[in-house]
């Protein structure tokens, strides 16, 4: 890092902070602290429901009831 500070060229730069960054990502664990879960709870006879949307987005005009 120390070297960047004197470094004169813009392209010599980048090329060490790159480096410094490759190097932070090989030494660095990375754990995650938080992450959302969803639970729901669907009856059997709605259909059109696959809860397998990434972002959590559930829209009704997909869903209908099966007949039973």
């Amino acid at each position: 890092m120390a070297e960047t500070l004197k470094a004169t060229d813009e392209a010599q730069r980048t090329a060490l902070y790159t480096k410094a960054e490759q190097q932070l990502d090989k030494d660095s664990a990375i754990v995650p602290v938080y992450y959302y879960v969803n639970a729901r709870l669907v009856k059997p006879w709605v259909g059109g429901y696959t809860g397998k949307d990434p972002l959590d987005n559930t829209y009704t005009r997909n869903m209908y009831i099966v007949k039973h």
